[in-house]
C-alpha cells in the first residue's frame, strides 16, 4: 500500500493513495506464507504501491526466508525514485530490477508526479542497478509528452546501456484518477504518438518491446 509519488493519472490510485486498507503481516509470518507457495512460483516480485518505504521490513522478511532455504529470484518492481543508500541495499538482495522511467525532464515529473530532481535520480539509480542485476525499464507513453519525455528517456537509456537492458515502451495509458480533469493528459495517446515512440526506439537500436 502507498506510494512515494502522487501521479495524477495513477491507474492504481486506490492502493497508492491509501483509499483502500491493506493487511498487516509480520516479517516472520509473511516469510512462512511465501515459502509455502515457493513451488508454485517463478519469482518473488516486490511491488506496491511502491515498495521503497518498506525496505527495512522487506530485508527482514528476506532474512527469514534465507533461513527457510528460499531460492527463487527476487524482483524489485518500483518507480526507482529512491536514495543511493537504498540502491546499495538492493544490490545485495535483488536479481532483477523492473523499473519505471517516466519523465524526460524535472518539470514534467514535478507537475504530474510531485517528484523533485527526477532525471538525475533516475540516471544514478539505473546505473547502479545495471552493475548488480538484470534491468527491465518500463516507459509509459503519455499523451502530449513524446518530445519532452519519451524521446529524452529513450535517448538516455541508449547512451547509458545500448541494447543491454530491456525497454518496455507501454501503450496502455488511460486517464485515471485526477487526469480526467487535467488538460493534456485527459485523453489516450494517439496512434501517431505511439508509433513515433516505437520508431525512435528502433532508430536508437534499443532492445525494446511493446
Amino acid at each position: 500500500m502507498g506510494c512515494t509519488f502522487t501521479c495524477v493519472y495513477c491507474q492504481n490510485w486506490e492502493i497508492s493513495q491509501w483509499k483502500e486498507k491493506g493487511s498487516i503481516f509480520s516479517p516472520e509470518k509473511l516469510a512462512i506464507l511465501i515459502k509455502g507457495y515457493e513451488h508454485e512460483c517463478r519469482n518473488l516480485n516486490l511491488v506496491g504501491g511502491e515498495p521503497t518505504p518498506y525496505l527495512p521490513w522487506i530485508v527482514e522478511t528476506l532474512s527469514h526466508l534465507a533461513f527457510l532455504d528460499f531460492s527463487l529470484p527476487i524482483i524489485w518492481n518500483s518507480n526507482f525514485y529512491m536514495t543511493k543508500e537504498s540502491m546499495e541495499v538492493l544490490g545485495k538482495i535483488v536479481d532483477v530490477y523492473l523499473s519505471d522511467w517516466k519523465y524526460g525532464n524535472d518539470k514534467c515529473a514535478l507537475l504530474l508526479s510531485n517528484a523533485k530532481n527526477y532525471f538525475l535520480i533516475m540516471e544514478r539509480n539505473h546505473e547502479i542497478a545495471f552493475k548488480h542485476g538484470e534491468v527491465v525499464i518500463r516507459h509509459l507513453v503519455l499523451p502530449g509528452h513524446v518530445e519532452c519525455c519519451t524521446k529524452p528517456v529513450l535517448k538516455r537509456i541508449a547512451e547509458l546501456f545500448g541494447d543491454k537492458v530491456i525497454v518496455n515502451i507501454m501503450p496502455q495509458y488511460r486517464p485515471e484518477w485526477k487526469a480526467v480533469h487535467i488538460k493534456g493528459v485527459d485523453r489516450l495517446p494517439t496512434k501517431k504518438e505511439l508509433e513515433e515512440a516505437w520508431r525512435y526506439a528502433e532508430k536508437l537500436g534499443l532492445n525494446w518491446m511493446k
